[in-house]
């Protein structure tokens, strides 16, 4: 085929391959001093099959590596795809062009822009009385094509940073520490003013917390655990449950029945550097 899968994929009524090809720099530091850096170059090929058996249809992944067992987990997948029947949809069509988003600044910061980044935030976490004791950044450019069995294809490159760093306070018995993990398109988004503020308080208030007394009371949700919270209903309302005719509620539909106030909720997966943004993904 010339797309360079194996032939045992003619078997499959459908099919999507997402390729993800990045370049990343790994850098390591501990208490403010480098401590490992890596250089990783990553390839990675997530084909989903589609099988159409007496009039339903499943579907399955398989994760491809380019050698000769590749027929072999394609032919897994294919069998996977036929016990997971649910009702007949077709993959969509696809616009003839994608819109444009932004996803990757003009250059990715040199190595030398990497250290600086981390001796700032080294610098700010001492200046408040507390140490950086951990903390390792990513930093990765990456390039993701989707092709489709029905001719649709598209490619668009976009920039990663991760962030994981530990800031503690205290020594011995009194040690306690905060972890912060977080994850941007731009390295100045990383970790904003206000984001590192919330670590040190977080470690402040731990050094001097007690157990509460037991009782009704209201809890405080941090905003940074809304997205785990509302993780069923973003699954349940994303575009692939649309396709596949598993999601019985439409726009401005209410989602679940509640008392207090309503919460509505929406998204935009062409806002410029979105973490989630794209100008299409494997599902539409």
């Amino acid at each position: 085929m010339s797309t360079g899968l194996p032939e045992e994929l003619n078997a499959a009524s459908e099919w999507v391959l997402t390729s993800t090809e990045a370049e990343e720099t790994q850098l390591y530091w501990r208490l403010g001093a480098l401590h490992a850096e890596r250089q990783v170059e990553d390839v990675r090929r997530e084909l989903v099959v589609y099988r159409d058996v007496d009039g339903q249809r499943g579907s399955a992944t398989a994760y491809l590596t380019g050698d000769e067992e590749d027929g072999e987990r394609v032919r897994t997948a294919l069998t996977a795809a036929s016990l997971a029947l649910n009702p007949p949809y077709r993959l969509p069509e696809g616009p003839r062009s994608y819109p444009e988003v932004d996803l990757a600044a003009e250059r990715l910061p040199e190595r030398y822009a990497l250290e600086a980044w981390q001796g700032r935030v080294h610098a700010e976490i001492e200046r408040a009385g507390a140490k950086a004791s951990h903390l390792e950044l990513f930093s990765s450019r990456r390039r993701t094509t989707v092709t489709a069995s029905n001719g649709r294809s598209h490619s668009w490159q976009g920039d990663q940073f991760l962030l994981d760093l530990v800031v503690s306070a205290g020594e011995g018995d009194a040690s306690t520490e905060f972890r912060v993990m977080r994850e941007a398109r731009l390295l100045e988004s990383l970790l904003p003013e206000a984001a590192l503020e919330r670590a040190l308080q977080a470690v402040r208030d731990r050094s001097r917390a007690v157990l509460p007394p037991t009782g009704r009371m209201p809890v405080v949700l941090p905003a940074s655990e809304l997205a785990t919270l509302l993780f069923a209903i973003d699954l349940h309302t994303n575009g692939q449950y649309v396709v596949t005719g598993m999601l019985q509620k439409k726009v401005g539909d209410t989602l679940i029945e509640h008392r207090g106030d309503a919460i509505s909720i929406s998204s935009d997966p062409l806002r410029p550097y979105g973490i989630a943004s794209a100008p299409t993904d494997a599902s539409t």
